[in-house]
């Protein structure tokens, strides 16, 4: 895939800024993935559905 460009680096770059702790998180997680160990999931947040009044 020569045209396909690289994009990790923004990635990271956008993860430092919402979080310092999430680029060293995520590629601790990655590394354990290809290495079959357990990862450190942490706390799942779920969005909540936003209401639409004006389709009653």
């Amino acid at each position: 895939m020569k045209n396909r460009g690289f994009a990790m680096t923004r990635a990271y770059q956008v993860l430092n800024e919402m979080d310092s702790q999430y680029p060293e998180r995520f590629a601790t997680n990655a590394r354990n993935l290809l290495n079959g160990e357990q990862i450190a999931i942490g706390r799942v947040v779920v969005p909540e559905k936003q209401k639409r009044f004006w389709l009653l």
